[in-house]
């Protein structure tokens, strides 16, 4: 896996973050370590971990979207138990902890039922040291504003995703009526925040838009700078979406590849999904499929099924490209983690939210 890269600094960077040394027959190991300080220690086991996680702990979401794939999802609508996540908890901060992502595959965090116990149960775990989100902030206005001011606070980075600049832009976009709703929920967001400087807002368009119609749209409406990005070039989710059918008003597809060589983002990140299980692929894996599971967190520990010959065989693309990767537009090659040196150290720069 690294080998694939001839970046030395990178290639350093990510043997620090992701080989993790067990001991085994302990205090086997221990002991020897006493005794022969100098040589290698046979009781020591490498494991691999990758350099973030995501956990959906809802796959329900309030909009259906023209660039989701929310509406060919099969797998059953549900919240994520309470025993699942501290089992979640436990085993990263056994695995040594690091960023936490809580972006549902397909779904809004907000409409989780358990969202303040979640984040109250995250201070009994100091090794899970960055938590970030992406939402659409349309559930937000359930929370009392001491609920939401607590659940902001939270989050190192926290990504509002906003589906254009006005009424019609965004009704063709989400297929919902929200836009005044979002636009009091993003307001009420910021002010709640006090300028902890941890909003960002990741715009999706269909319509064609200047830097300087975004920062001015931003100014009128909450009165301030926000760091944002946008674009209006869509995924095709695995090759489910029909990009043959041309998207509304200036929308376009990414171009439909023909993927040979290992994809990256899994170096980044695995799912762990609203039952518990885990997918190899953190981004378009939106129904959970038998060819990227790995395992269940409830029934074995994390480190074990990233570790296991399932993920080892998903690991060399070289004998056998999954079907779902083949034609997956989000798909980025090995080859180009040179670009990405700074996502290693700090993995949303790469994942996002």
């Amino acid at each position: 896996m690294i080998a694939s890269s001839d970046n030395s600094k990178i290639n350093r960077d990510l043997a620090k973050y992701i080989y993790l040394e067990r001991e085994r027959f302990f205090p086997l190991g221990k002991i020897f370590r006493q005794i022969f300080p100098n040589l290698n220690n046979p009781f020591l086991s490498i494991k691999r971990r990758p350099l973030m996680i995501i956990c959906e702990t809802v796959n329900i979401c309030n909009n259906d979207c023209v660039i989701c794939a929310h509406n060919k999802m099969t797998r059953k609508k549900e919240t994520m138990p309470l025993e699942i996540f501290e089992k979640v908890l436990q085993d990263y901060s056994d695995m040594g902890g690091g960023r936490l992502s809580l972006t549902p595959m397909i779904g809004d965090i907000f409409l989780d039922k358990f969202l303040i116990e979640r984040l109250e149960l995250l201070s009994q775990y100091p090794k899970i040291t960055g938590l970030s989100v992406t939402t659409n902030a349309i559930g937000s206005d359930i929370f009392n504003d001491k609920e939401l001011k607590f659940i902001i606070e939270k989050f190192e980075r926290f990504h509002i995703s906003i589906y254009g600049l006005d009424v019609e832009e965004y009704k063709i976009m989400t297929r919902r009526s929200y836009y005044p709703r979002m636009i009091k929920n993003v307001k009420k967001i910021i002010k709640l925040s006090g300028g902890k400087q941890n909003i960002l807002i990741g715009f999706r368009f269909l319509k064609n838009h200047t830097i300087s119609d975004i920062k001015k749209w931003i100014q009128q409406n909450f009165e301030c700078e926000i760091p944002f990005n946008f674009t209006n070039s869509y995924s095709n989710w695995g090759n489910v979406l029909d990009t043959q059918k041309k998207l509304p008003l200036d929308g376009v597809w990414l171009p439909t590849p023909d993927n040979k060589e290992q994809c990256l983002i899994p170096l980044f990140a695995f799912q762990i999904f609203s039952n518990g299980n885990v997918s190899f692929c953190p981004c378009p894996d939106y129904n959970g499929i038998e060819e990227l599971k790995l395992g269940n967190v409830a029934k074995d520990h994390l480190l074990d099924i990233y570790n296991s010959k399932k993920c080892q065989e998903l690991w060399n693309f070289n004998t056998k490209v999954p079907d779902f990767c083949k034609k997956c537009s989000f798909f980025k090659p090995l080859s180009e983690l040179p670009q990405y040196e700074n996502a290693v150290i700090n993995p949303l720069e790469f994942i996002g939210g």
